[in-house]
């Protein structure tokens, strides 16, 4: 039987399954090989790419609840203006936030099908909470916000392989591994993931500014939702103080 098939069988699963079907075209492609289950949503299409994994319902509900956002309003961040040494960092931070905004807001949903939040992350993420003291081991009081940021996205993520007390004691190991400036720039980010787990809004810019306003290096730049080059600069949100065209042309030499 295929992993589609097998995922089908749980009967929540097939519910939300046929109710975003009504929304969009589900393709799945199936492959021996790969890390975990994807998914796009775009022009009408939902493409989800599957491989082995010992939870196929869960892993087929987490890809479905992404569309379902992006179905109701969630739009992705994905283009950006920056000085040129910041572009790769920006580019970084904006594909985490986009990533675990969603999971934020999916996780309760995920919950109500009757799934474990142990599986709602690939099967891999059993060594996430090692991963990351393993980082926090390497790191120095003096590292940036930007450097510990992805880590803390992933301590503060809902559910996942670890357990709520091994949550609680990395979060108290984080604070003793970065400077108190940084500490009180995650516990902000924390601050606005829990405005936005608990807004009604599916507007997530002003989520982004509020956590990227915090960034050592990025000190002015604009993202947005599309590649039009029309839309920038009048709409998207700017970070730190706005700017030009002529402005960014500059930076980048043209």
């Amino acid at each position: 039987m295929t992993l589609l098939g097998v995922a089908l069988r749980d009967q929540a699963v097939k519910g939300l399954y046929d109710e975003v079907s009504l929304k969009t075209l589900i393709a799945v492609t199936e492959s021996d090989h790969g890390d975990g289950w994807t998914s796009i949503t775009q022009n009408g299409q939902t493409s989800i790419g599957a491989s082995p994994t010992k939870a196929p319902a869960a892993a087929l509900a987490h890809e479905l609840l992404h569309a379902k956002l992006k179905l109701a309003g969630y739009h992705q961040f994905s283009h950006f203006v920056s000085k040129p040494e910041h572009g790769q960092m920006l580019k970084m931070h904006l594909e985490a936030l986009d990533n675990e905004l969603q999971h934020h807001r999916i996780f309760d949903q995920y919950l109500a099908l009757g799934l474990p939040a142990k599986h709602f992350y690939r099967d891999n993420d059993i060594h996430t909470f090692r991963k990351i003291r393993r980082e926090l081991d390497r790191s120095k009081k003096t590292d940036s916000f930007d450097l510990f940021l992805p880590l803390f996205l992933s301590v503060i993520a809902p559910g996942g392989a670890g357990t709520e007390i091994e949550r609680a004691q990395l979060r108290r190991y984080f604070e003793t591994r970065c400077s108190a400036l940084v500490w009180n720039k995650l516990l902000q980010v924390e601050a606005a993931f829990a405005d936005w787990r608990d807004s009604s809004s599916l507007e997530a810019s002003e989520t982004i500014r509020r956590v990227l306003s915090h960034s050592d290096f990025i000190d002015r730049a604009w993202f947005g939702t599309s590649s039009d080059p029309d839309e920038f600069p009048g709409s998207g949100t700017f970070i730190g103080k706005p700017f030009s065209a002529e402005e960014a042309a500059v930076w980048h030499g043209l």
